[in-house]
C-alpha cells in the first residue's frame, strides 16, 4: 500500500501543470514549415467526409479544399487534406489536437504527403492559418494552435509560427516568396 501511494504521489507531481489532453510537438519556424512542406496553398474549405483507411484500422476526416492560390508546389485543382480521427456510423476515433476545418473557412495550409499518400497539415496546427477579413478589407492570419504545447528542439531559435498571428496575407506571401521565415 505504501509503495502504491508513493507511486501515485510521484505521478501526480510529475504531471502537475501539464495538460494531458494536449499534444506536445516541436516548435517550427516559418522557414522550417516552408522547407518541409511540399505544398502551400491559400484555399477555401468546400466540404468534408469521414472514412476508414484502406485497411479498415483508422478513421480519417477528409476535407475538400478549393485552392485560391498556390504559394509553393504544383498547382492544380481541388485538394483533399486528411487528418486522423472522426465519427462514422457511431464509431468515434479522437486524436488530441488534430487539425480541423470548418465549411467555407478560408485558410493557408502547409502540407506534406504521409505514407498513406494523404495530404496532411505540417506541424499539427502550426501549419494552418485561418484567413479573416479585417476591418480595412485586408486579410489577416490567425494561428490554430489550440492546446498544443510547443517545445524547443535545440535547432535554431527562430520565432515559431505563433509569432505570425495577426500578420496580413500579403506579408506572409512576401516572406514565403523571399524564401525566409524571419
Amino acid at each position: 500500500m505504501g509503495i502504491q501511494r508513493t507511486t501515485l504521489v510521484i505521478g501526480l507531481i510529475l504531471t502537475a501543470g501539464v495538460d494531458l489532453r494536449a499534444a506536445v510537438v516541436p516548435r517550427y519556424s516559418l522557414e522550417e514549415l516552408t522547407q518541409n512542406s511540399a505544398l502551400i496553398v491559400h484555399a477555401k474549405v468546400r466540404g468534408s467526409w469521414v472514412a476508414w483507411d484502406e485497411r479498415g484500422l483508422y478513421l480519417w476526416t477528409h476535407y475538400r479544399l478549393e485552392p485560391l492560390e498556390t504559394i509553393k508546389g504544383a498547382g492544380g485543382g481541388e485538394i483533399t487534406v486528411s487528418e486522423p480521427g472522426g465519427t462514422l456510423n457511431g464509431v468515434t476515433m479522437w486524436i488530441s489536437d488534430v487539425v480541423q476545418f470548418d465549411q467555407d473557412e478560408e485558410v493557408v495550409v502547409f502540407l506534406y504527403r504521409n505514407p498513406l499518400g494523404y495530404w496532411r497539415v505540417r506541424g499539427f496546427g502550426q501549419g494552418k492559418f485561418t484567413v479573416v477579413e479585417s476591418k480595412d478589407g485586408g486579410k489577416t492570419l490567425h494561428t490554430n494552435l489550440g492546446a498544443l504545447q510547443l517545445v524547443e528542439t535545440g535547432a535554431a531559435t527562430a520565432a515559431g509560427v505563433e509569432a505570425r498571428n495577426g500578420w496580413t496575407l500579403d506579408r506572409l506571401r512576401g516572406r514565403l516568396r523571399l524564401g525566409g521565415g524571419r
